[in-house]
């Protein structure tokens, strides 16, 4: 039975897959840009909601939150404009496509903990350390207070093909060019193409409340990339090792483990993959 969603945020990195895979099954998808010109898009800026809100939106079954501002860097001293963009305005939609009996997801990161457990439960209390992280668990907070039809999906990092460092350093190896990889930065990163299929589950499930989601394990950036040059057959000297510390990384941005606990999703049918199976989605 086809839905109706409204996904925010069409031009984000998730948005971007989600939107034709709800297509593809045969849903009604309106999406919003903060672009005014963007063809075939509903003008959503969370610093200027009052606009999308007298224009008539949509009735909708669903609503994916993907906006956001997700640079750590632009977290580190928010002002008022990151915190409208993150957590007021966020909450504004989904509070007026609640009242309106819609199914509401939020996605959010793993950076709503501090990183030194790993495969950490969805039943623990956020204690994020970055800005990023205290805005994401804030705005899940007021989420869950609107006692509504409210799910919060917390990824790791997602792995865009050709968008993405790896790729990068790809093309470095296959100059010739050395590269420096972190140490001490551990990821526990998923394929988008998983994350969206993880997205859809969430979606159909009956239930609400807490999911996550992350691959089976934490590996180092220098791990992948030492590994990704034995695959494509590149010397592994060309792999320089270097501290995140080192070179200006504040502290509370180095996590030595980014995974979840996927258990729930688990249940859904969907398998956290192994962290170096992302090598076969880099290009």
């Amino acid at each position: 039975m086809e839905k109706t969603f409204l996904v925010v945020g069409s031009n984000s990195k998730i948005g971007e897959y989600l939107i034709p895979a709800l297509e593809n099954r045969g849903d009604i998808v309106y999406k919003t840009s903060r672009r005014r010109d963007e063809y075939g898009a509903l003008w959503l800026d969370f610093l200027e909601l009052d606009s999308f809100f007298q224009n008539n939106p949509p009735s909708v079954d669903v609503v994916v939150l993907c906006a956001g501002q997700t640079k750590f860097e632009d977290c580190r001293n928010y002002d008022r404009n990151v915190y409208e963009i993150n957590v007021d305005g966020p909450l504004r939609v989904a509070t007026f496509y609640a009242k309106k009996g819609a199914k509401i997801i939020q996605l959010s990161t793993n950076a709503v903990f501090n990183g030194e457990i790993p495969f950490v439960s969805n039943l623990t209390i956020p204690n994020g350390v970055t800005g990023y992280g205290f805005l994401k668990a804030e705005v899940e907070s007021q989420l869950i207070n609107l006692h509504s039809r409210v799910s919060i999906l917390r990824f790791s990092k997602i792995i865009i093909p050709g968008k993405n460092i790896f790729f990068s350093w790809l093309q470095s190896l296959q100059k010739g060019k050395k590269i420096n990889a972190f140490k001490d930065q551990f990821i526990s990163p998923v394929a988008i193409k998983i994350a969206i299929s993880v997205i859809l589950a969430v979606i159909d499930d009956d239930n609400e409340g807490i999911y996550q989601f992350s691959a089976c394990g934490d590996i180092s950036y220098f791990e992948i990339a030492k590994k990704m040059a034995r695959i494509y057959g590149f010397n592994d000297r060309l792999i320089y090792a270097e501290c995140a510390a080192e070179i200006g990384i504040p502290k509370d941005e180095i996590f030595r483990y980014s995974s979840l606990d996927s258990s729930r999703i688990e249940s859904l049918n969907i398998i956290s993959p192994d962290p170096f199976s992302i090598l076969n989605d880099i290009i």
